[in-house]
């Protein structure tokens, strides 16, 4: 008798909301090709990742060209993500803060991207993002209001 598998499959990615420095005044946000919209870097968990740690390390890199150092973990959530909108299968995403290594390196695009800008943080409206990375931005922007309160 063959076994088989039928429970939905979560895959699991990292996004990288990527700061100019601590100050965390400027973002750099990111759009694909024929997007009009912005978004954080990021993409799939590999089988060769250590941790998401470690891929949201590599996805920074391949998509910005830029080592960074991560700040802090922001949330892990399920994305509503049109790929799998109508299937069984989701995604679940874990947010890093990060910041390049050096104030040299400036992120440029790279791998799928096909821009990258930074922004003044206060400026960054929702409608300016994919649908699915509206509510990561939210709990970006109260990890960023608590950070700075501890500053």
């Amino acid at each position: 008798m063959e076994w088989k598998m039928n429970h939905p499959i979560v895959y699991p990615t990292v996004d990288c909301a990527i700061f100019q420095d601590k100050s965390l005044d400027v973002i750099y946000l990111a759009r694909k090709p024929n997007q009009t919209k912005w978004r954080f870097v990021g993409g799939f968990v590999d089988p060769q990742d250590y941790s998401y740690a470690d891929a949201a390390h590599r996805e920074a890199f391949e998509e910005t060209g830029v080592i960074c150092t991560i700040l802090d973990y922001v949330t892990s959530q399920k994305v509503d993500d049109p790929r799998y909108r109508d299937k069984d299968d989701k995604i679940i995403t874990t947010l890093f803060a990060m910041i390049p290594n050096s104030p040299d390196m400036v992120p440029t695009p790279k791998d799928d991207i096909s821009d990258i800008k930074a922004f003044k943080f206060t400026d960054v409206k929702y409608d300016m993002l994919v649908d699915e990375h509206q509510s990561l931005f939210s709990i970006l922007r109260a990890w960023r209001t608590i950070k700075l309160r501890e500053m």
